[in-house]
């Protein structure tokens, strides 16, 4: 069979399957309770029928034969949240991202920006403008907290167990559940048929 000449398509070792790359983030939503101190425990109890809430198929890693290198990760909250819980989240939360047991990084999340979402500035004389919904950095696809040094990427092989935690340290709850998406951004590869 020829090789396909419109796909970014390498071979990585001989007797492996052709992949080919692809930009496509890893993400996973999962749900703030309207509570206390919590952890979020990302990428690990994937429902893979729901592609609203992740695109792995597997818990914590990726299947043979892909893999993916890692350049940004982005956090985005829920839009229309309350101001108050949106502050909270953002400067009473940190991030934690390791690769089988090894810490890649750990952050508070208002280090992290939402590489998506609605923006805007409003300026008024009335007393009665309400603010409803904020973001976390200017929402560009480009955005994202680079987790690269140099153009070199995390890499994260097939079968190689991965995990990311948001842990909140919030002394007062939240006033409302709502959702958190986390994305990481990267080349993942696939088999190409």
């Amino acid at each position: 069979m020829a090789m396909p000449g419109n796909r970014r398509v390498v071979k990585y070792k001989e007797g492996q399957p052709l992949v080919e790359l692809i930009r496509q983030p890893l993400y996973h939503m999962l749900e703030v309770q309207a509570a206390t101190s919590q952890t979020l425990q990302f990428f690990s109890g994937v429902n893979p029928s729901n592609k609203l809430v992740t695109n792995l198929v597997t818990n914590g890693m990726l299947p043979t034969p892909h893999t993916f290198d890692i350049f940004g990760l982005s956090v985005v909250l829920e839009f229309g949240l309350n101001p108050d819980d949106w502050y909270r989240f953002y400067n009473n939360s940190f991030v934690n991202f390791k690769v089988s047991t090894k810490d890649y990084l750990t952050v508070p999340v208002h280090k992290i920006p939402a590489s998506c979402g609605p923006v805007g500035i409003a300026t008024t004389t009335k007393t009665d403008t309400t603010i409803f919904a904020v973001s976390n950095g200017w929402p560009a696809p480009g955005i994202w907290f680079p987790m690269d040094i140099d153009g070199i990427s995390i890499h994260l092989p097939s079968n190689q167990d991965f995990s990311l935690t948001i842990q909140t340290l919030n002394t007062t709850a939240f006033t409302q559940a709502f959702k958190v998406w986390v994305y990481l951004d990267g080349i993942l590869s696939q088999p190409v048929m």
